[in-house]
Parts: C-alpha cells; sequence; structure tokens
C-alpha cells in the first residue's frame, strides 16, 4: 500500500493573497453528495480562512438561481442544461463567466475540476496575454482506471461495457489534448500520478500528490448522534447496521452488495443485518427492484440524499461500512469511514488499496464478486471485536494522514 505524503504541517500563507476561481461541475447547492461537490466547499473555506478570495463556477441551479453570495465567496451559476452535468452550452458560459470575473477582479489562478477548466485550456493560447490565468486541473481518478474497470465487467455485463465505450475513447481523447496544457496537476495518489504520467506525457514535476482530506472534529462529535440516528433508521440495539454512502449508479457496486446479502454465507446474519444505502441516483428503481427480488425489501433502507452535515451522524450509526465500487478515486465517504472508527469493507481496485491495508485498516475484497463481498461481510459480524480492531486503526491511519487542514494547505503551495 502506497503512503500518502504528509502534509502534517500547515503553515497560513507567505506570498500574499490570491483570487483563486474554481471550476467544478457539482457544487453543495446541487446535492449530489459527491465527492466533487465537498472538495469544491473545502477548498471555499479553506482558501478563504487562509487569507484568499475564492469565486467559484459551476453548472446550473436546481432552483434556477444564477449566483449565491456568502462569507466564502460568490458562486455563479451559469449555463443552461441539467445541474451537475456538462453541456456544450456550460462551455460557453463558463469561459464567459471566467473571464468575466478575471476582467473585474483579476483571477491569479483557476483550479479546475475534472474538466471544468478544458473550455478554458483549449482557448488561452488564443486569448491576449492579459487573459491567460494560471490553470490547476485537479484530477479525481484517470480514465485509464475506468477502462481498466470496464475491461474487468466485460464477460458480466458485456452490453453495460460497449454502451460506455464510446464515451470513454472520448473522455480518453480529450484528456489527451487538455492535460498537457495545464499548468499544474493534481492526483490522489502516487499511482494514480504516475498514471497520468505515463499515458499523457506528462512533465512529472507539473503533477502534485495531494490526498484527499476530511473534517476529523465534525466526525468525532457525530458519535454523540449513533443512537437518535439508529432509532431513525428502525436499528434496535440487536441489529446491525451495514451502510453504502454513495450515489446509486451502476460503477458504486452496490447491487454486488444486494447480491452478496442473499447468498448462503449471509443465511445466519439475515434477520439481524439493516442494510442502510445513502444517496440518490440513476441506479435507484433497479437497486429497489433487486432487492425485492431477492427478498431483501424489509432489510434494505434507501436514505436518498443527505446534506453532508448529516453524514457524521449516519457514520456514527453505522457498524460496518461497505464500498464495493468497480471504480473509484480516493474517495471521501471511505475516508470519512474509517475517521469515524468504522470497519470498512471496499473493492480492492489501486485508488482503496491506497488508503486501506487489508487486514489492518480494512478488507479488501475482489471487485464485483458477490461470493467474497459475502464472506468478508460475514466474517466481521461474526467477530465483531475485530471489526472494533479495525475500526481503530483506521481512525488512527486517517487522523495522521488525511486532515482537511493538511489537504488544503497542499493545495495553497501548488497555487503560490
Amino acid at each position: 500500500m502506497s503512503r500518502p505524503i504528509d502534509h502534517s504541517e500547515s503553515p497560513m500563507p507567505t506570498s500574499g493573497h490570491l483570487h483563486i476561481c474554481v471550476m467544478s461541475r457539482a457544487v453543495v447547492q446541487h446535492q449530489t453528495g459527491g465527492g466533487m461537490e465537498l472538495l469544491a466547499e473545502m477548498l471555499r473555506h479553506g482558501m478563504v480562512e487562509r487569507g484568499h478570495r475564492v469565486t467559484t463556477i459551476t453548472t446550473p441551479h436546481p432552483q434556477g438561481m444564477t449566483s449565491a453570495r456568502d462569507e466564502w465567496g460568490e458562486t455563479l451559476f451559469v449555463g443552461t442544461g441539467a445541474p451537475g452535468v456538462y453541456t456544450r452550452d456550460w462551455w460557453r458560459a463558463s469561459m464567459d463567466a471566467l473571464l468575466r470575473v478575471h476582467a473585474q477582479g483579476h483571477v491569479d489562478v483557476l483550479a479546475g475540476q475534472g474538466k471544468a477548466a478544458y473550455a478554458y485550456l483549449g482557448a488561452r493560447r488564443r486569448l491576449p496575454v492579459v487573459d491567460r490565468i494560471p490553470t490547476t486541473v485537479i484530477t479525481h481518478s484517470t480514465i485509464i482506471s475506468d477502462l481498466r474497470a470496464q475491461l474487468a465487467q466485460l464477460r458480466r455485463q458485456p452490453k453495460a461495457v460497449a454502451r460506455w465505450a464510446p464515451r470513454g475513447v472520448a473522455y480518453l481523447l480529450d484528456d489527451r489534448r487538455r492535460l498537457p496544457l495545464a499548468d499544474a496537476i493534481t492526483a490522489l495518489t502516487e499511482e494514480h500520478a504516475q498514471s497520468l504520467r505515463r499515458w499523457f506525457s506528462l512533465d512529472p514535476a507539473r503533477v502534485t500528490v495531494i490526498p484527499n482530506g476530511v473534517d476529523l472534529a465534525a466526525l468525532t462529535e457525530g458519535a454523540l448522534q449513533r443512537a437518535s440516528v439508529r432509532q431513525r433508521l428502525g436499528a434496535d440495539g440487536e441489529t446491525r447496521v451495514i451502510m453504502v454512502l454513495a450515489r446509486l449508479t451502476p460503477g458504486k457496486g452496490q447491487q454486488h452488495l444486494l447480491e452478496a446479502l442473499a447468498r448462503p454465507e449471509m443465511q445466519p446474519f439475515r434477520r439481524s443485518v439493516r442494510v442502510v444505502l445513502v444517496g440518490d441516483g440513476p441506479a435507484r428503481d433497479g437497486l429497489v427492484s433487486q432487492s425485492t427480488a431477492l427478498g431483501l425489501r424489509d432489510s434494505v433502507v434507501f436514505v436518498g440524499r443527505v446534506p453532508h452535515g448529516e453524514v457524521p451522524g449516519l457514520l456514527a450509526a453505522a457498524d460496518l461500512v461497505v464500498l464495493p465500487s468497480i471504480s473509484e478515486g480516493m474517495s471521501l465517504s471511505l475516508l470519512e469511514s474509517m475517521a469515524s472508527g468504522r470497519a470498512v469493507i471496499a473493492s480492492n481496485i489501486p485508488a482503496i488499496a491506497s488508503v486501506v491495508e487489508d487486514g489492518v485498516t480494512g478488507v479488501l475484497v475482489p471487485v464485483a464478486q458477490p461470493a467474497g463481498l459475502a464472506r468478508a461481510l460475514a466474517g466481521l459480524l461474526a467477530n465483531p471485536q475485530r471489526a472494533a480492531q479495525l475500526g481503530a486503526q483506521a481512525h488512527a491511519y486517517v487522523a495522521a494522514h488525511f486532515d482537511q487542514r493538511a489537504m488544503v494547505a497542499a493545495y495553497e503551495g501548488v497555487f503560490l
């Protein structure tokens, strides 16, 4: 397991205040519950606390607002189309908004999450020098890892892989054109950084590893809510709560968890288990139908989207947390689960394995194999002392290496 860079020192800025423009497909107002919106919010808060100014540009607001302002800066909702979704109109509108903000109050740094800054990068060389803003691309995963995950699913879901392939090829070509144009690129893990350097011919000096970080204080305070949240979930003292915090999409693998629950290995625990799926997305109806078909409907609770402020209480209510993803970056929900002292069971893919050491800070299982997941679940349900030990070790590891304040300081170091 690769070890993250230790950013335990978090000096306050010494090189003057910056005006940072954050471009992100999703922010907290979109309520997608994804890591992208959480990181955008962490950057807003963290950079302002460190003396900088932040303006955020994102996709349309769910209720049609065009802007919002608070103590952490202004957020502009631009373009047309669905909230949280890139469209051609959004690319144009985001460019116009960026140049307008730059003209009104000089932008020192553009920080684009994922592909959000790609339109600007493509046009930057044609702009006047005064409009050429230094740009950092914050990557959460690579199309290469997604491709490998899809190929692993080829035998089980050939039609789904075939549907994904044209989009995946387009993403790959887009990354190859745009990433080399960025002044700096951040990666979540060293393996992620190596993949970027290798597949996109990037100058190693421009790629910086910055692991995700979590708010340790908020997660610790969540423990006080365990009893009340469990009561709300209908879980009594004998009930074992298994939780997944992720969007309901095929790539997050909730369908494999449901299959695992229906396997013989889980038969002894069937009546004492409550599965809580936190999040929403296009796979919800299919998962509801699957849980009914497998005879699990009374054991599965679909919580839907929740404000991020409720996550610490939900995690405190859990006994085990599962992340059965097919493809994943460095999941914030995984880090938060570990920081909360929960035992985690997660797919053995590079970004997860960079955080979870099998048998030490959690349990890793083969991707998309319900039998292996069922055995891991049954093993920890039968041995709560072992689960508690894994949870304690996970908390200590995340507290030492993945503090949100250190993450913000590392991004500031890239921006300065």
